[in-house]
């Protein structure tokens, strides 16, 4: 690494001209995502997952701009069902999104409900367990349990997410999750009386379907409790089933994918035959869905994958350390110097030998 010139910041306490000295905290999510991502290429079947983050389709810049860092010129896949960083990164943003969409929903006064419908588990093809939820949902949505439900509630849309689970045991276990949103709390009694033939509905759906007939008691219902935190963790949770690098406590019972992939990428030819099946399944899949102008009645402004990819990551700083850095102004000055004489890595630098922790996330 070539030395700059000494500046007016001393120069003993930055990276540039202390190479063999420790280097920044990095986020250790971030670091075992992209090592997943890594061991990914050698398994997936999917060319623009394998090509992620290795293929370039312009030269490489790293740019500081705001107080955030990011890359320009690598080509991301933006698969929310299979890549550990884009995944990560997407559902992070939209984790984000709908807290603050939950927030301004409670103010509003209005109410949430979340529905779980599920099908028997059952081995694959998975993608025909797929189909096969949306086919029964839409019976429920489009049958008479459906209008009857848009004439008792003052409804204003619904958010679906598909959540996939596997076991060697029985095979996969995929179901879906609705949130349902109200101008004002849902009759309990009423909501519970729909919810009998929208259950009814489902399982007759799932039967002819020839996908088994589910239990009722394995479909549920749960309005949501009126209180800031009860609501953002009910949007929150929509997004959280992301392929990540963090450490999975071991391979039993019901597998997220996250824990199959680690599978198969162990060597385990029944977790490898799994998640390739749920590569083809997943394949131009929707995780998660608003219903019509829901996000507009959230507040939500529209911001594709794509666009959240290319926003930057940006160095985090602990409370405790804020409290620290704002007793000291001159320290405030010296990082703002160092990031602007050598970039985000000399600014890490510069505060992990000075006391303030962070992270770079």
């Amino acid at each position: 690494m070539p030395k700059r010139k000494t500046s007016s910041v001393d120069s003993d306490t930055f990276l540039i001209d202390n190479a063999s000295n420790p280097s920044p905290k990095i986020s250790p999510t971030r670091l075992l995502n992209f090592v997943l991502r890594e061991r990914l290429r050698w398994v997936t079947d999917v060319t623009r997952v394998k090509k992620c983050g290795k293929v370039t389709h312009s030269p490489i810049s790293l740019h500081l701009k705001g107080g955030k860092a990011y890359f320009k010129g690598f080509t991301t896949c933006g698969n929310v069902h299979l890549c550990p960083v884009c995944s990560s990164k997407i559902l992070a943003w939209r984790t984000k999104e709908a807290i603050y969409a939950a927030r301004r929903w409670f103010k509003k006064g209005g109410g949430i409900a979340v529905v779980t419908f599920t099908i028997p588990n059952a081995p694959g093809p998975l993608r025909t367990q797929l189909d096969g939820l949306q086919k029964c949902w839409e019976a429920v949505r489009e049958g008479k349990a459906g209008q009857e439900f848009k004439k008792a509630f003052s409804s204003v849309g619904h958010l679906v997410t598909v959540e996939t689970k596997y076991s060697k045991q029985s095979g996969w276990h995929p179901h879906l999750h609705i949130r349902f949103f109200f101008e004002s709390e849902p009759d309990q009694k009423l909501l519970n009386e729909w919810f009998v033939k929208a259950t009814a509905r489902w399982i007759a759906r799932a039967v002819k379907l020839g996908l088994g007939k589910a239990s009722p008691q394995a479909q549920k219902l749960q309005v949501v409790q009126r209180s800031p935190k009860d609501f953002e963790d009910a949007l929150s949770y929509a997004f959280k089933d992301a392929i990540t690098g963090a450490e999975v406590k071991g391979l039993s019972g019901s597998l997220t994918m996250t824990e199959v992939l680690k599978g198969a990428l162990d060597g385990d030819k029944t977790y490898l035959s799994a998640w390739k099946d749920y590569e083809k399944a997943t394949y131009r899949k929707n995780k998660t869905r608003y219903s019509g102008k829901l996000k507009a009645a959230l507040g939500i402004v529209e911001k594709s994958d794509g666009t959240i990819l290319e926003e930057p990551y940006m160095i985090e700083i602990t409370p405790m350390s804020v409290a620290y850095l704002t007793k000291d102004p001159q320290l405030q000055a010296r990082i703002l110097t160092a990031a602007e004489l050598g970039g985000l890595e000399e600014a890490a630098w510069f505060m992990n030998n000075n006391g303030i922790d962070f992270n770079l996330s």
